[in-house]
């Protein structure tokens, strides 16, 4: 037979790709629309439609420092837009059944409220935000080249979350404010004056949370420099969890070099 007759067997097609694809999409759908009718039920239609409109402003400030930071090795796209969309998407969702199951579960056993908020909600809506990076390195571990790639997944995710979070907080609560006292001129003119500003340094303060743990997956070392209180509040059991060794290099002293130990880090300290 003449080589150049012969004909190459076309590829087979991928079903179980293009199910698991179609799956992903239509849960990320799910999850969003959902929490965007539970939204709406709860303020109200024009207040969603307020919030999510002075939500978004942030957001492209956001991505951009993370893409900016990204910029020397640039992650694949379709990764970047996956976790932005988890926290968007599926985070919120998560958190907002744990929290109102936990919120249940309070109120059941007459105890205060607050705890939700103080205890409950911080681990719910920080574990959600750091769990799909996390499949992701588990699934696509390839998709990691170093800590930078930790902290942008992470933060695009918790950018994701903070944008949803930012609707009940611009259009539930800035809205109606500005609503009972002005009406709906008012109720509009709240958010984009004096709440966005609150709502952006908000967000970097939760991207912040997120990039932390962003920073320590897949790392074979954490070097302190600073004594700042984030980095003294940090959940080092998890992290431990995260890294691929457990080295601490702690240049300011910060933590005691027996609990390290204990955890199962390898720790050095100045002076210890």
């Amino acid at each position: 037979m003449n080589p150049a007759q012969v004909v190459a067997t076309p590829p087979r097609y991928q079903w179980k790709r293009v199910t698991l694809l179609i799956g992903m999409v239509v849960g990320f759908a799910i999850c969003g629309i959902g929490v965007l009718v539970w939204l709406g039920l709860n303020i109200g239609v024009t207040a969603l439609l307020v919030g999510v409109v002075a939500a978004i402003i942030p957001v492209p400030v956001l991505v951009s420092c993370f893409l900016w930071l990204d910029r020397y090795e640039p992650e694949p796209i379709r990764y970047l837009a996956l976790c932005l969309a988890w926290g968007a998407c599926v985070a919120t969702a998560i958190a907002l059944v744990l929290n109102q199951g936990s919120l249940a579960l309070v109120e059941h056993l007459h105890l205060s409220r607050t705890l939700v908020a103080v205890v409950g909600a911080p681990i719910a809506e920080e574990s959600m935000k750091a769990l799909g990076p996390l499949l992701l390195f588990l699934i696509r571990p390839k998709a990691f080249s170093g800590v930078v790639d930790g902290i942008v997944y992470c933060g695009l995710s918790a950018t994701g979350f903070a944008m949803v979070e930012n609707i009940l907080y611009l259009g539930g609560h800035g809205y109606a404010a500005g609503a009972q006292n002005a009406g709906v001129a008012g109720g509009v003119t709240v958010p984009f004056t004096s709440l966005i500003p609150r709502a952006t340094s908000g967000t970097f303060n939760g991207t912040f949370t997120a990039a932390n743990v962003g920073a320590a997956t897949a790392a074979d070392a954490l070097v302190f420099l600073t004594e700042w209180n984030q980095f003294r509040a940090l959940d080092m059991d998890r992290i431990r969890g995260l890294m691929k060794a457990a080295r601490i290099a702690d240049l300011r002293n910060i933590y005691e070099p027996a609990d390290m130990r204990q955890i199962g880090f390898e720790y050095v300290g100045v002076g210890r």
